[in-house]
């Protein structure tokens, strides 16, 4: 699943596993991210609801609930998680930034800068500002920290430079940047790319379908891959 991108197989295997151990909210979990690189979000969001309600004081199972609640336009369900996860964990990595990005959704540009310079990671708290800082139309501080953002992580994660680009409807760049994950990635690249709400811009693009063509995610080609779980009562 994540590595060679065999969505086919990977659903083969966990469907597998989980006809072996139906409960295990380990697989369960892991098993959502499947549905989600699948872009089937109501499965992905069922699975991690199912292992939240399971694991209730692991930060992961709400952290991963709160991002496909995100992803599925779910934002005050999306915070909740993530302040959750902050409950039992306040360092969890991401937490922060997707509350901020979330805030953004919600046209709340200064709490998202607010909640994105609590971030403990670097790279999510400077992409979170320069996203921000876009938004509220602080033009030099968005080229300050997109730079940063472009020169320090652009060569290792260039799909977080497409993201902002998409953001700010800079086409162009967007898939310039995802042609650079493709060259690095191939068939793995972004494999969450048709639930990631963060290019929902560049969707209407006559490069968008084509792009997910070849790395064998158009909607026609997941919709063919069988990946059938029913969770226990």
């Amino acid at each position: 699943m994540s590595y060679d991108g065999d969505l086919a197989a990977a659903a083969g295997h966990y469907e597998r596993a989980l006809a072996l151990e139906p409960n295990n909210v380990s697989i369960i979990g892991d098993a959502s991210g499947l549905a989600f690189y699948l872009g089937r979000i109501d499965d992905a969001v069922a699975f991690n609801e199912y292992v939240a309600v399971r694991d209730p004081v692991n930060p992961v199972a709400h952290g991963n609930l709160g991002i496909k609640y995100f992803d599925a336009g779910r934002l005050d369900e999306a915070i909740s998680s993530f302040r959750t996860a902050l409950t039992i964990s306040p360092s969890y990595i991401g937490a922060h930034y997707y509350i901020g990005v979330a805030l953004l959704r919600q046209d709340k540009a200064l709490a998202a800068l607010e909640a994105f310079q609590q971030e403990p990671d670097d790279e999510y708290r400077i992409k979170g500002t320069a996203l921000a800082s876009y938004e509220l139309g602080l033009h030099e501080e968005f080229e300050v920290a997109f730079r940063e953002l472009r020169e320090r992580w652009g060569g290792q994660w260039p799909p977080e430079i497409a993201h902002v680009y998409a953001w700010t409807g800079d086409a162009d760049a967007a898939f310039e940047w995802l042609e650079k994950e493709y060259e690095l990635s191939g068939d793995s690249t972004v494999p969450e790319i048709v639930a990631d709400s963060l290019f929902d811009n560049i969707h209407d693009d006559s490069r968008w379908l084509p792009f997910l063509e070849k790395l064998g995610k158009a909607p026609e080609q997941l919709d063919a891959i069988r990946f059938d779980v029913t969770l226990p009562k």
